[in-house]
């Protein structure tokens, strides 16, 4: 009997010495930090968000905004509806659409008619280049509206012009021409190409290197004067130049800074 009572109590003291144990009850409390830590960490942020605009509305794209939480990084992408075009707007890419039209028949006086001022750099129809362009734009100039904006008083519009390259024909043409003079110029320090050998050796390059298509992305300023839309500041860049004539220009310039 007195055995059992022993064994007994020598359980009961182990029972008690081990619940009131220092290292059991300090991982019995990190068990409970843990359980809570998992707690907030399922809470919902709150978000406090940072916004970029990516893209502004337009009457010819979406807008688009992201937003970035700086707590937890989620990331949101939000779509503006296109804007409706002003009546300005509209008149402005009509006006830029219809002098592409008068372009790609290559009708100088039409041109004229949507410029600010004209442009006294355009080629002559009835010249060879004027020849060649009108022969080649009707072909391959084209041109896609793109996107259009307003800022001011001013509407800008942006294409997208698929036109008729012929740099490398023309770089051609401007050799035999060097070589044709270099063959005279020993006996007659005076010689001058003539204009029909000069219209002679542009025909034959074009027909034998053809004219390729090139792209370029372009913004027009348009401006109400007296009444009417027109473009503005044409034929101050010479890209501009280059689109309607075959890129003549251009490839004179490519020319120039080749050999000289």
């Amino acid at each position: 009997m007195k055995k059992r009572v022993s064994i007994i109590f020598l359980l009961a003291m182990i029972l008690v010495t081990a619940c009131s144990c220092p290292v059991c009850a300090a991982d019995y409390d990190d068990y409970f930090w843990y359980d809570d830590y998992d707690d907030y960490d399922d809470e919902e942020c709150e978000h406090d968000w940072e916004t970029e605009v990516i893209q502004k509305a337009t009457p010819f794209h979406r807008g688009i905004i992201e937003k970035t939480c700086y707590d937890c990084d989620e990331t949101k992408i939000i779509y503006k509806p296109k804007k409706k075009m002003t009546a300005r707007e509209k008149k402005s890419v009509k006006t830029v659409r219809d002098f592409f039209k008068a372009a790609k028949k290559y009708d100088l006086e039409k041109m004229q008619k949507y410029l600010v001022n004209g442009s006294k750099k355009l080629a002559d129809r009835d010249s060879c280049i004027g020849e060649i362009s009108r022969k080649y734009n009707k072909k391959y100039l084209k041109c896609k509206v793109t996107d259009v904006r307003t800022k001011g008083s001013k509407v800008y519009v942006e294409v997208d012009v698929d036109y008729p390259d012929g740099m490398k024909a023309f770089i051609k043409a401007f050799e035999l021409m060097e070589a044709d003079v270099l063959q005279h110029i020993w006996t007659n320090p005076n010689y001058t190409i003539p204009a029909e050998s000069v219209v002679k050796y542009i025909r034959q390059s074009v027909s034998r290197y053809g004219v390729k298509t090139s792209n370029i992305i372009k913004e027009f300023k348009v401006a109400k004067i007296k009444g009417k839309y027109k473009i503005e500041g044409f034929d101050r860049k010479k890209e501009n130049i280059n689109i309607l004539n075959c890129n003549y220009n251009g490839a004179w310039e490519n020319y120039q800074g080749r050999y000289y």
